[in-house]
């Protein structure tokens, strides 16, 4: 989070910790109602979880943030769905 908030701004920091947090309680919720035993193997696959689910964000708000400067004046949806 405090990579994200010196990189980009406090409240993407905030929306990446909170996607993380979504990814792992979706993970979790589906293991246990699976009823999936816990092993090293299932922990690192949590983790490799999570450093996709930061490299993404990293990248999705890095394009938001270059079409905020090229499309000054647009609304968020607009930039956010750009190509």
């Amino acid at each position: 989070m405090a990579f994200l908030w010196f990189r980009f701004e406090l409240v993407f920091g905030v929306a990446a910790v909170v996607a993380l947090i979504h990814d792992l309680i979706i993970t979790l919720g589906l293991m246990t109602l699976m009823r999936f035993e816990v092993s090293l193997d299932v922990v690192s696959a949590l983790l490799i979880l999570l450093g996709f689910s930061v490299n993404d964000t990293i990248v999705i708000f890095d394009r938001i943030r270059e079409n905020s400067h090229t499309m000054f004046g647009s609304s968020f949806k607009t930039i956010c769905t750009t190509p």
